[in-house]
Formats: C-alpha cells, sequence, structure tokens
C-alpha cells in the first residue's frame, strides 16, 4: 500500500451560475467562468499559439524529428564512368613517362593521375559500401539505442589515490608494542611477544583501585576476553622490519621509556572499515595502546601541510588531520590538551591526486601514520 498524499485536499468548486453540479477551477482563467468537470477535455489552442500543444507534448519530439533520406546512388552509371575515366588516364600515364614530353606537361599529367587515383579511392572506399550498407540500426524510430560513448578517463592519480585510501582504511600499524628486552628477528616470536603485550596491557588497564581479588580476576578475564574478541577481527598481522629495535621517542628524549623494551612497528590488515575502528578503540580503551592508520608518503606529507595551516587557526590547541576514501578529502578535528571530545573543523579539504603517484616517493604504505 501506498503511503497517503501529505498534500490538502481542495474541494470542487461548486454552484457557479445557479449551477449546483461541480465544474474544474481554473486559477487562471481571469474571465470568471468555469467549465462542468465532467465530460470536459483539454481543447487544442489554435492561431498563433496553436504550435504550444506540440511544444509541451512530451510523447513526441518539438520540432518533429525528420529523418534524412538514406543516400541513393546511380552505382551503374558511376561504374561506367569510371571504366571510361580509367581508359583515358592511360594516356595521361603514358604522357607522364615519355621522355619526348617537356618536364611541366609531365608534372600536370602526375597531378591528374594522383587526382584520380584519389576520386578512384573515394569510390571505391567510400560511396561504393554506404551505397550497399543498411542505414545504421542506432537512428531514431528503430527502438535501439545509439551506440555507447566511451567513459573519459579518470584525471592521473585518481585511481591510485582511491586505491590507497581504500587499502589504508583497512589497515593500522602499532609502532610503539613492547616485543621483548632483546633484539628479535623470528616472526613467530615476535607474535608471541605482541601477544603477550596485549594481555598483559589489558590485565593492568582492567585493575581497579579497592577491588578484591575476586573481582579484580573478573575484571581481568573480561578485559581479556574483549581484547581478545577484537584482536580476532584481524585478517592478518604482520611485523615492519628486519629485527626489533631499542624504543627511542624522538618527539620526547627524556620519556623514561627510552631503551627500556625492543620495538618493531606491527601492521595489522581487517576485512573492513568498522572492525579496525573497532580494534583501535578497544586496544586504546583496554590497553592504553594506540594503533595508527596508515597511508603512504605523498598523502602524509599533504596531510600535514594541512594540519600546519590549521594550527595557525587553532594555535593553542591539538589538531589532528584524518583522510577519508569518502570525497577523496581530509578531515580536520581539534581540541584543547586535556578535553576528551574533539570538534569537528567545520571545512573540508579536497586530497590532491598527485600526492598517490609514485614521482611523490609512494613506494609504500609504511610510515607514520594519523589517528582515527
Amino acid at each position: 500500500m501506498k503511503p497517503p498524499s501529505l498534500a490538502p485536499f481542495i474541494p470542487p468548486v461548486t454552484g457557479t451560475e445557479g449551477r449546483p453540479n461541480a465544474v474544474a477551477a481554473n486559477s487562471f482563467d481571469f474571465s470568471g467562468r468555469f467549465r462542468d468537470r465532467t465530460q470536459s477535455f483539454k481543447r487544442r489552442r489554435v492561431g498563433h499559439e496553436g504550435d504550444l500543444d506540440e511544444r509541451y507534448d512530451l510523447t513526441r519530439d518539438y520540432p518533429p524529428v525528420s529523418l534524412p533520406p538514406r543516400p541513393l546512388f546511380d552505382m551503374q552509371a558511376i561504374q561506367d564512368l569510371m571504366v571510361e575515366a580509367t581508359k583515358r588516364a592511360e594516356t595521361i600515364r603514358a604522357r607522364a613517362t615519355d621522355p619526348n614530353y617537356d618536364q611541366e606537361t609531365k608534372d600536370f599529367a602526375c597531378f591528374n593521375i594522383s587526382m584520380f587515383d584519389l576520386l578512384v579511392s573515394v569510390v571505391e572506399k567510400a560511396i561504393m559500401p554506404l551505397a550497399k550498407s543498411p542505414p545504421p540500426a542506432w537512428q531514431r524510430g528503430t527502438g535501439m539505442d545509439p551506440p555507447p560513448v566511451a567513459p573519459k578517463p579518470p584525471p592521473p592519480g585518481k585511481k591510485e589515490l582511491s586505491d590507497a585510501l581504500e587499502q589504508a582504511e583497512k589497515t593500522c600499524i602499532i609502532f610503539d608494542a613492547e616485543l621483548g628486552a632483546a633484539a628479535v628477528a623470528n616472526k613467530d616470536r615476535l607474535a608471541r611477544s605482541f601477544a603477550e603485550t596485549v594481555r598483559a596491557k589489558a590485565i593492568a588497564g582492567s585493575a581497579r583501585e579497592g577491588a578484591g581479588p575476586d573481582v579484580a580476576a573478573e575484571d581481568a578475564a573480561e578485559a581479556v576476553r574483549i581484547v581478545d574478541d577484537a584482536l580476532s577481527c584481524a585478517g592478518d598481522l604482520s611485523f615492519l622490519g628486519q629485527v626489533t629495535k631499542p624504543y627511542s621517542n624522538n618527539r620526547n628524549p627524556s620519556d623514561p621509556r627510552n631503551g627500556t623494551f625492543f620495538t618493531m612497528p606491527v601492521k595489522l590488515e581487517f576485512p573492513d572499515r568498522s572492525s579496525r575502528i573497532h580494534f583501535e578503540r578497544t586496544l586504546r580503551e583496554k590497553c592504553k595502546m594506540k594503533a595508527a592508520m596508515s597511508l603512504p608518503f605523498g598523502i602524509r606529507k599533504e596531510a600535514e601541510k594541512c594540519r600546519q595551516k590549521l594550527l595557525e587557526i587553532y594555535p593553542d590547541e591539538l589538531v589532528m588531520v584524518r583522510a577519508e576514501l569518502e570525497g577523496l578529502k581530509f578531515v580536520a578535528l581539534h581540541k584543547k590538551d586535556g578535553e576528551g571530545k574533539w570538534i569537528r573543523h567545520s571545512e573540508t579539504f579536497k586530497i590532491p591526486y598527485s600526492a598517490a603517484l609514485p614521482e611523490n616517493g609512494n613506494g609504500g604504505s609504511t610510515g607514520e601514520g594519523m589517528d582515527e
């Protein structure tokens, strides 16, 4: 059943000129007269407005379509003339190579021969096939659509940018994961060390002040279960590097964690964007660990330019720039230090297509990412 119309009901006009029956009101009729609703019809306009009915008739074209007639060629007459011209052309060809004639006569003969060859080519390659072939099937009136027009090629870099953002929305990287107290290159050992670190962080993050041993054990078990469920959403886990190195915070040389553990970037791939966001939020809330969206170098460089411009607008706040696949754009967020909620900037910024091209150093998607 269709939903009822929301338009107001307009009752018919009745009782005009002493007639009790309903009539059709015409708001554009300034004469004050109404025509009966029963058996009324739209009369065709005549006179200087006679073509208005044709102009607003959606069932046919205006002006009427007149197809060009099919070209008619008398091929027998054309072929007879070609045979006669070919016979006469032999004489001209002989003069072009006869040493008894001067050079001017030879040049004129060569010019006539070239024009004759051009005429023969036009007749054989154009006129004769056109006379024998049927009219195009896509002409109007046959019920068939015209041949499809080839789409315009996308601008250089647009497809590369779209593919890079699509891949980045399913990938995240953890840069400061604790992977043991010594250098390790074996990926299986690193995977176990990563799982142990995540488990330990989840248990430590679940501790509540004043909770008894039983409650603490239940909280720890529930935190481990939630984090394990989020981690199981990842379809692939890999390590970006050959061997772990001592942790060093280049932005904060006084970080007490410097040199206390070895680390290596951990890359996780997910089947879709929502799974990645769920994992990042769970890791941040339960384990106090940070996972970043991975983007190619060229896109990160453009994001940094955008962030520097926004710092001029919000000089005393934290600014974060995020890339979005929909619209191929940057979205900016800002907040004051210590506040928990990010505020979205009203303006978005288009990502230049050139940011994803190889000349911008986009050999891969590793490196520093951006928060979600």
